[in-house]
């Protein structure tokens, strides 16, 4: 009777290379915003706030990694800017954190609908923005010195270059990760 051989493959022990990749990624995400604020800026506004560049590595952790992966990415870049390069400023850093926080939450809820995948990153944005926007909206008889309507029609109309540099990104990744 012959013998058959059987081949056993170890499982790679993936929580160490999601780690190192954490590492990574949050690199990256505070890296990125650094460097465009490098970029000459006619127009005043902050460069920041149109190409939207904190929003890049945590949405493509949120394609290749773990949730809570993505969410400490996406939590630590603005907090590693505030306190490394001073920017964004403390209120906008509250702000910056919360539209993160559910930019990533909606993309991770969104990522395996057929239909929306090619569209999450932009969905996810505009949805945590009207999420922060109602929630201005529920604040705004405690903190009189919020406009509301205003933040999110100026934040969503500045962010129009970064969001169709969010979606390229999401065609990309989504291409790249098919094949």
């Amino acid at each position: 009777m012959k013998q058959s051989r059987t081949l056993v493959i170890k499982s790679v022990d993936t929580s160490v290379f999601q780690a190192k990749a954490a590492v990574g990624f949050s690199l990256l995400a505070m890296l990125l915003p650094f460097i465009l604020h490098l970029l000459p800026n006619p127009s005043g506004y902050p460069i920041g706030a149109k190409l939207i560049p904190l929003f890049y590595a945590p949405f493509i952790a949120v394609l290749f990694f773990r949730f809570p992966i993505a969410l400490a990415i996406g939590i630590f870049a603005p907090l590693a800017n505030f306190l490394f390069i001073g920017q964004p400023s403390f209120p906008s850093l509250i702000q910056l954190g919360l539209e993160i926080t559910g930019f990533i939450c909606l993309s991770h809820l969104l990522k395996n609908y057929k239909g929306i995948r090619w569209v999450n990153a932009p969905f996810s944005f505009i949805g945590a923005k009207m999420g922060v926007w109602g929630l201005f909206t529920a604040l705004s008889s405690v903190f009189p010195g919020i406009d509301p309507p205003a933040y999110f029609e100026t934040t969503v109309a500045f962010a129009a270059p970064g969001l169709f540099i969010l979606w390229a990104l999401n065609l990309a990744m989504l291409s790249f990760k098919t094949h």
